[in-house]
């Protein structure tokens, strides 16, 4: 079996279709192209026919909805937007788990197109019309979505869809593309409940009423701030925008550009938290404490800090990078500097999808720093099996996450749930969670006022400034290379031998090519930072000067 992707375009059926006419398609008895503008849609030449499939979840949830050849098939269909447009209605129908009222579903779709086309009238109403064939409540639903079909207009849920995957693609022009962290901020958003029945609406139907409406829900129930309900605002402008700008068939391509009048009335207060060094440093001392302990009033008795979130912790301290980012980092994009061997001078390398500015980086980490973080990191769980720097301690495969980095504050601070529900194994022995007693804030109670991840970088400014050096903090938090492609890497360059050997000369190459990083600046201003803290480090652990307050028994 042989399989290739992409954007399918009228030229790539035909090849197919061609495969099927012969019977020969290329390196085995099937040849699979899945269709990346269309979730779960491929085409499918075997034997002496190319069928259009739609699969969903696993390989048993798949079905063919259509041929491309031969023309004898009562499901042929010859209009590649078509197949499109009836992939995404089946592919929701087969997330609601009834693949056999999906069948009864198409065949009398395609009964009823055919008559459509003998007649060479036009029916607006054709998946209204099969209805009364259906006595399923969800299948009426999700005919009713099928009604996108007939209109030419998709649904608000398909444009969201749409607008996604395309401004997400590597090849997404500059206007319109969004980087990793974007697009899984735009998932969660149109994810909550709020959107839920607007997200079934005709897109010309969905009115400005509907998105205040969401807008406002959001902004009582999610969140302390209103963050979540003013993305609510605008990334339905650059979905609906999107859509009327680049895919007319959408239906918005004439329609009035209402979206455009929303606005938000909130706004975010300008955060002015800046800890001390002082305060970091004593924070994270009390959680190394509970790396070996569980935390006051928990009633399981595990560690109540991960060796690996820790490490992530410091990280995030030392070098003063945006949490998402900083935690991304690859093993191999940390290397020596080889323009000082053996000086103990590591780079640290990430690709401008990584980053918010959307450039490559470069930040030189001093020899003690490293090492110093080393200790926490080489005793994660998943250290020796892992993709990334920071591998996360709960589960294999992904880094620390930012809300794992936070969890520990939360937990030190008291603010995590005082319950934390168990999945139930299916025949496992019921039991009830025994209540957590003795909840207290270690923060407040050890003098710590609450800071995160993002007042580091306060800090460090303030830090530098003191020292006479603010361009220093620049150099750190700043990203200066244009060309976003320079320590990109494919898989198969991953794959050989040298290829460590070549991600050192590469990072190396851009932290001291002509596009300056002011690598000279970042290394006096990493030494002075990092030695500042771990130097403070040294004095509270050393001395034990952190008067740890135990919670009442």
């Amino acid at each position: 079996m042989a399989s290739d992707s992409g954007i399918i375009d009228k030229n790539d059926v035909m090849l197919i279709c061609r495969m099927a006419s012969t019977g020969r398609p290329p390196d085995g008895k099937i040849y699979i192209y899945n269709d990346k503008a269309t979730k779960g849609l491929s085409l499918r030449a075997q034997g002496s026919k190319a069928s259009w499939v739609v699969k969903h979840g696993g390989s048993d949830s798949s079905i063919t909805i259509a041929y491309a050849h031969p023309e004898t098939e009562l499901r042929y269909m010859s209009a590649l937007s078509k197949v499109q447009e009836l992939a995404s209605v089946i592919r929701m129908m087969l997330e609601t788990g009834d693949k056999d009222i999906v069948k009864d579903f198409l065949s009398a779709y395609h009964m009823r197109r055919v008559e459509i086309e003998k007649s060479k009238g036009k029916d607006n109403n054709l998946a209204r019309s099969l209805l009364p064939e259906f006595k399923s409540n969800k299948v009426a639903e999700a005919a009713a979505l099928a009604s996108e079909i007939a209109d030419n207009v998709w649904s608000f849920g398909r444009c969201v869809t749409e607008a996604i995957t395309v401004k997400s693609a590597p090849n997404a022009a500059n206007k319109i593309s969004i980087r990793g962290k974007t697009k899984r901020d735009m998932e969660l958003t149109f994810n909550r409940p709020a959107f839920a029945e607007v997200l079934k609406k005709k897109v010309t139907e969905v009115t400005k009423r509907d998105i205040e409406a969401v807008r406002d829900d959001v902004f009582k129930t999610v969140g302390k701030g209103p963050s979540s309900a003013m993305k609510v605002v605008a990334y339905t402008k650059s979905v609906l925008g999107y859509c009327a700008g680049y895919a007319s068939q959408s239906g918005l391509s004439d329609v009035d550009h209402w979206w455009e009048l929303l606005k938000n009335p909130y706004q975010i207060e300008a955060r002015e938290r800046q800890p001390s060094i002082k305060d970091i440093v004593k924070t994270l001392v009390l959680a190394e404490r509970y790396l070996d302990q569980s935390l006051p009033g928990r009633v399981f008795g595990d560690a109540g800090v991960g060796h690996g979130a820790l490490a992530a912790l410091w990280w995030i301290v030392l070098t003063a990078q945006r949490v998402d980012a900083g935690l991304s980092l690859r093993p191999f994009n940390v290397v020596e500097d080889q323009e000082r061997p053996g000086s103990g001078w590591l780079l640290a390398g990430w690709d401008g999808v990584e980053m918010k500015a959307g450039k490559s980086f470069v930040l030189p980490i001093p020899a003690r720093a490293w090492s110093f973080i080393e200790q926490f990191r080489q005793q994660g769980k998943n250290i020796k099996d892992s993709d990334w720097a920071f591998p996360s301690d709960k589960k294999a495969g992904v880094h620390v996450s930012q809300s794992g980095v936070y969890r520990i504050l939360y937990r030190l601070a008291g603010k995590d749930a005082l319950v934390q529900p168990k999945r139930r194994k299916e025949g496992a022995r019921r039991y009830t969670v025994p209540a957590r007693g003795g909840r207290c804030d270690l923060l407040e109670e050890n003098g710590i006022q609450w800071w995160s991840g993002h007042d580091v970088r306060r800090t460090l400014g303030a830090e530098m400034t003191n020292r006479r050096m603010p361009g220093g903090a620049s150099a750190i938090l700043a990203h200066e290379v244009n060309d976003d492609s320079r320590l990109k890497f494919s898989e198969t360059a991953r794959k050989r031998l040298d290829f460590q050997k070549e991600r050192a000369a590469k990072i190396t190459a851009v932290a001291y090519g002509a596009e300056s990083q002011f690598i000279e600046l970042k290394s006096l201003a990493m030494t002075e930072w990092t030695n500042a803290v771990l130097d403070e480090y040294d004095r509270q652990a050393g001395r034990n000067v952190i008067p740890f307050v135990e919670a009442a028994e």
